[in-house]
């Protein structure tokens, strides 16, 4: 294999020469020094005392009075009445007491009957009944002509060449 006109791609040459940089920057290390100074103004009440100190917050124990409101008590004594009544739990015999509809008996001894008809099964054959199209098989006789053509396919488009 010769590799001595291999090329390389497209403009991968232009810049063959070049030499990357860096590494000439330096990161310094130094302290920072702030100055802190108070907003405009904000110095002016520095000596101020919060006052309100003479202030004593009393600690009660509250007392209520509670009493009923107007003429809440006058039905006092009542009580609620309907407790009186009981709720029965009866059980319910349906199937003792049930009897058939009216006449329902009346055809009890019947058997169902119509299984002595016989379903016969039997092939149908309708290519011997069946006929064609109206005029379908007017050129069944037909042969397609042209047939004594004989096509070749051309040497050159499977491989071989001829001398």
């Amino acid at each position: 294999m010769d590799l001595s006109k291999v090329t390389s791609k497209c403009g991968s040459k232009v810049n063959m020469k070049h030499n990357p940089g860096g590494g000439q920057k330096k990161i310094e290390s130094r302290k920072l020094e702030w100055k802190v100074e108070s907003k405009v103004g904000s110095m002016d009440n520095a000596k101020h005392k919060a006052g309100g100190g003479d202030r004593k917050i009393e600690n009660k124990k509250l007392e209520w009075n509670a009493a009923s409101r107007v003429g809440s008590m006058d039905n006092a004594q009542h009580k609620a009445g309907g407790g009186d009544r009981k709720i029965e739990t009866v059980k319910l015999d349906f199937k003792e007491k049930a009897e058939p509809k009216v006449g329902s008996k009346d055809n009890i001894e019947h058997k169902a009957a119509g299984g002595t008809k016989k379903i016969e099964t039997q092939k149908l054959n309708f290519n011997e009944a069946a006929t064609s199209k109206v005029g379908s098989k007017d050129s069944n006789g037909q042969k397609p002509g042209g047939g004594d053509i004989k096509v070749t396919k051309h040497a050159e488009s499977q491989g071989v060449t001829s001398n």
